[in-house]
């Protein structure tokens, strides 16, 4: 469908999204990176979700240039965005089986996935996913380092104090901010 559409008329630089790239096939992402498709990544087999191991090949996506963003809106799933980054750097499952060891992105690479990747899909990278001059300022403080905490932390990572547009809406009790 995307590329008849591209056919039509191109979709390059139109921002088109594949959601849901669960299972997605090297084909499809050669195609996917031709076309300028982005892809929202989910991370279902967290939670031991059937499927290959290579599901969410993050690794593959990036490595073929694919801007890919990160989150999950699947049923049950956790609001907690650090079990996705998690997931994507140790490719560990809730059980602590590692699916798909292959596919594991730096923590680097997951940060910027759910931040300056994210904000590229929804056309706002002029004004948010990362902290410059002119961008709003919207920002979490967090418990540790996300890009230094030992691995099996990161999932216990909580945010002290939450800023948006540089006023403080959240601050945990007892947390300093």
């Amino acid at each position: 469908g995307y590329e008849a559409a591209d056919r039509e008329k191109s979709i390059r630089d139109q921002r088109w999204i594949i959601e849901h790239a669960t299972l997605i096939r090297t084909d499809q992402m050669e195609r996917f990176a031709r076309l300028g498709v982005l892809v929202a990544a989910q991370f279902q087999p967290y939670r031991g979700r059937p499927g290959p191991d290579e599901a969410v090949p993050m690794r593959e996506m990036l490595d073929r240039g694919l801007i890919v963003s990160s989150g999950s809106d699947w049923p049950g799933s956790t609001n907690n965005p650090f079990v996705p980054f998690y997931f994507y750097v140790t490719r560990k499952t809730e059980d602590g089986r590692v699916r798909g060891a292959a596919q594991k992105i730096t923590r680097e690479e997951a940060l910027r996935v759910a931040t300056i990747n994210n904000a590229y899909m929804t056309w706002d990278e002029k004004i948010k996913g990362s902290i410059e001059p002119d961008k709003l300022a919207d920002f979490l403080i967090l418990s540790d380092d996300i890009l230094t905490v030992p691995e099996e932390q990161i999932r216990s990572i909580r945010p002290l104090a939450t800023y948006v547009g540089a006023r403080k809406v959240f601050s945990l009790e007892g947390g300093g901010f």
